[in-house]
């Protein structure tokens, strides 16, 4: 069976009902076999977006299906923001946390470190609150549970002001960017690299914060260097070291 549960109460019954193995499925991101089953597939689709915000506290408590790119825009009409996403946002907040996703940035934590509650729904319904008042390292393990201690659904997070960020992508090649790749990592807000096999090239990104008032950026001249690589990549993949030349 595959359930949609539109609140909590129907979460709620299904945990009661259901027989066999119970999974909850995100967006399906995670590498690991975490959903296939014989038994039930709870999916939080409906259990989407944010549910109060505290601004004294700087938290927001989530529904536990909502996706990143949901959360994010929700929060901006806050005036608020979350420390640290990935690169793809089409992840389930729940998902998210319980499979350590974690973003780049020497100084910033992955996601699941701005957690400071959970609400958890156990096989046969029974519901959870955890947060940093409960005993031992409770909240540690449920942060990043891999979906073995029931359905999350809500999440209460820390958040910060609403901010924004300049992005640099550029291309170089391979081996001057990982000789400059650790500077990099110490002097920006982010950074993260990807080596473009057959090529000699890899793409630098750069993210930090940004505090001027025009918006209107020009793209940049590497995003059609960019293009470029990856209609090699597409056109000449059987060739390889054909490929490597016309690069």
């Amino acid at each position: 069976a595959i359930a949609t549960p539109a609140n909590e109460a129907e979460l709620i019954d299904l945990m009661r009902k259901a027989r066999g193995e119970v999974r909850a499925v995100g967006s399906g991101h995670s590498f690991t076999a975490l959903v296939p089953t014989t038994g039930t597939i709870i999916s939080l689709d409906r259990l989407s977006g944010v549910i109060s915000v505290d601004k004294a506290a700087m938290t927001a408590t989530i529904h536990g299906g909502t996706r990143l790119g949901v959360l994010s825009r929700e929060l901006d009409r806050f005036g608020l923001g979350l420390r640290n996403l990935p690169d793809i946002d089409v992840q389930s907040i729940s998902g998210a946390i319980s499979t350590a996703t974690h973003g780049t940035g020497m100084t910033l934590p992955p996601i699941h470190a701005d957690v400071v509650g959970l609400r958890i729904v156990k096989p046969g319904g029974e519901v959870v609150e955890i947060n940093e008042k409960s005993p031992g390292e409770l909240l540690a393990a449920a942060r990043v549970s891999v979906g073995s201690l029931g359905v999350i659904s809500q999440v209460t997070m820390r958040v910060l002001p609403a901010y924004n960020l300049a992005k640099r992508v550029w291309v170089q090649p391979i081996e001057q960017l990982l000789s400059v790749a650790p500077d990099l990592a110490r002097q920006h807000r982010n950074f993260e690299m990807y080596y473009l096999p057959f090529t000699g090239y890899g793409v630098g990104i750069t993210h930090d914060l940004y505090t001027g008032q025009d918006f209107h950026i020009p793209p940049a001249l590497d995003d059609s260097t960019l293009a470029d690589l990856r209609k090699l990549r597409d056109w000449l993949g059987r060739v390889p070291s054909v490929r490597q030349w016309v690069a």
